[in-house]
């Protein structure tokens, strides 16, 4: 008999989705109070805020 301790079935779900993608894209970001979700009609496009959360999320989870 072991005495060290054994691990365990790895089917257990996850916080976030395997693609971060799926995560952010899923998001209704209007509801969330994002601005500028839908494109401005002048100038130099944004960022689309998705795409920053993504780097944002991203390097939270890198430690960047």
């Amino acid at each position: 008999m072991s005495h060290h301790i054994q691990g365990q079935l790895r089917t257990e779900s996850t916080l976030l989705p395997e693609a971060l993608d799926d995560f952010v894209n899923e998001i209704s970001l209007d509801s969330l109070g994002f601005h500028r979700v839908q494109p401005k009609q002048a100038g130099h496009p944004d960022y689309h805020p998705a795409t920053l959360i993504k780097l944002y999320i991203y390097g939270y989870l890198n430690r960047i």
